[in-house]
This record gives structure tokens, sequence and C-alpha cells, in this order.
């Protein structure tokens, strides 16, 4: 079988609006310099592996067992987050931690899923149950449906679901993994703060500095002068 290693290093931040950017690395494996690192391990038969890793002064040696897993066992819509170490915490609270091999939906629940849900549990408990798992603004209910109301802004279901709380997140879970037969459950405060920072604990993906050009949000794009 094609076992091949790829790796490529992130430059440092040096400045306080420098970027963490990308770059191959010829140097071999044993002799890495002390950066932050992507290591893309490829095998016939299973998914492409992504694992970041981290050398520095104090933990100059990473030794990891990287499990690859199939396609089947990941699943469309969801990536695989290899068991290793992450920084989480800041301060005096800063500390490493192991984690376990996860796999992590690719993007946040969204309004059609939830609603979907609802539907579920309006037939299996009554439209009142369902009532009382709806989002805390912006939804209406009406024929057994639930849906976004158009004057609470975009009613596009395909957008994240917001203003649920920790409770029906869990029963959410719950039922999804019920539906599925698989043990979905909500990821803990660290597992989604290693999931965010990376093995270096980055304040955003892109490095320590907020920038709106590397988001999706209000400012992300230049508006053409008038």
């Amino acid at each position: 079988r094609d076992r091949r290693l790829y790796l490529g290093s992130l430059d440092g931040e040096e400045a306080e609006d420098r970027r963490l950017v990308a770059r191959p690395t010829a140097d071999s494996p044993a002799n890495l310099p002390a950066g932050s690192y992507l290591a893309v391990f490829r095998l016939e038969g299973r998914r492409e592996t992504r694992f970041p890793f981290l050398i520095s002064r104090r933990n100059p040696v990473v030794r990891a067992v990287v499990r690859m897993a199939t396609e089947a066992e990941i699943g469309s819509g969801f990536v695989h987050m290899p068991a290793g170490r992450f920084v989480i915490g800041e301060g005096a609270a800063r500390e490493l931690v192991e984690l376990p091999d996860l796999v992590v939906a690719r993007h946040e629940l969204t309004r059609g899923e939830y609603a979907e849900w609802l539907a579920a549990l309006a037939e299996a408990e009554g439209a009142a149950a369902a009532k009382k798992r709806m989002p805390r603004k912006g939804w209406s209910s009406s024929g057994g449906r639930f849906v976004p109301e158009p004057a609470s802004g975009d009613p596009d279901l395909r957008i994240p679901v917001t203003e649920v709380d920790w409770r029906d997140a869990k029963a959410y879970c719950e039922w999804r993994a019920k539906r599925d037969g698989l043990p979905w459950r909500l990821p803990t405060s660290g597992e989604r703060e290693a999931m965010a920072r990376g093995a270096d604990a980055r304040v955003y993906p892109w490095g320590n500095s907020f920038d709106w050009l590397w988001t999706n949000g209000g400012r992300s794009r230049v508006e053409p002068a008038l």
C-alpha cells in the first residue's frame, strides 16, 4: 500500500498582524525546527488524515499513533480529528491535554436539521412538546411545520440554528443518535476549543490577529465606493 507523509510548516507570527501561512518543508521529520506543522497522511482505502502538531522547546519531540478511517466510518458531512495533544485555556489556566479520535460535523447544525427534529418530536409527543423546544426567538409553527419567521431576518433553512439552549441541543443529539444508530453527542468545551485552535492554540484559524477578510461576516467584503 502507498504510505506517504506530507509535511508543511506554518510560519510563526513575528508581528501583530502577520498571518500563519502554509509552506512545504524539505526537512526530515526527525529534524524539524520549532514551529507549527501539519502532517497529511494518505493511504488507499482511507480518507486523507490531517494531523496538526507543535514542536517547541518544552515539547521538542512529538510521538503519536495516527489512526486513518474509511469514508464509511467518518460519513459525509463529517471530519475526523485524530487523537493528539492540544493546548487549551489562557494564562494560569493554560494546559496541554490529550484528546482521543473524534468525528465532528463539518458545519454547525442548520435550521433545517433542527426543524426536522421538531417535526419528528411533534409527531411522536405532540405539538406542545415540539413548541417547547423551538428556538427562543424568530420561529413559528403552523400545520406541523416549524420554521423561522420571515420578519426575523433571513428565513434560509441552511444557515446555523441559534437561540437554542444546552438542554435542547443535548436532546437533539440524543434523537439524532437514536435515528442514526451512532453515538452522537455535544462536544465538551475542551474538545470544541481544541478543534478551533489546533495544536498551537492560535486565537483564529489564520493566526492571532482578527481580520474581516478571512471571515464570512458583515465586513468580509469591501463595499464599492459610491
